[in-house]
Parts: C-alpha cells; sequence; structure tokens
C-alpha cells in the first residue's frame, strides 16, 4: 500500500485539475468523491492536487505506484 502524502512543507504536488476559481475547485473535489485532494491557488488558478513530496521525483514516484498516474493521466507535477 502506498501512502499519499499532504505535507504543507513539502515543494512539488502532483496535479490532476487547473481550474478558474476556487468554486470550481471546491466542486471538482466534490464530485471525485475523494477527500484527500487539496487546493493550491497559485498563479491566478486553482490548482486540485492529490499528493505531495520533497521533489519532483518524489511525488511522480508515489503517483505511479498509488495508480494515480493511471487515474489520472494528464496530471502533472507543480512547485508550490
Amino acid at each position: 500500500i502506498v501512502v499519499l502524502k499532504n505535507n504543507e512543507s513539502d515543494k512539488y504536488c502532483l496535479v490532476i485539475a487547473s481550474l478558474p476559481s476556487k468554486e470550481h475547485a471546491l466542486g471538482y473535489i466534490s464530485k471525485s468523491n475523494n477527500s484527500q485532494l487539496s487546493i493550491l491557488e497559485k498563479d491566478g488558478r486553482y490548482r486540485v492536487y492529490a499528493t505531495t513530496g520533497a521533489s519532483s521525483r518524489e511525488v511522480l514516484s508515489i503517483a505511479r505506484k498509488s495508480g494515480l498516474m493511471k487515474h489520472y493521466p494528464n496530471a502533472w507535477v507543480c512547485r508550490k
């Protein structure tokens, strides 16, 4: 079992959606039925992310092992 991370101190996260407003981001999370998703506000966008990591490599490793990349094939790593 791979444990997803959501550490505030981590510098990177796996973004699964980039939306124009907080309302859109909250709606996306609500429809996903995944209470572990979080929102990062950056550059005027609201990015919904599924896991965090200290490096982009760590985020990608968690994403692959947990199946997130299969579930969200268009996900990408973002520096917070």
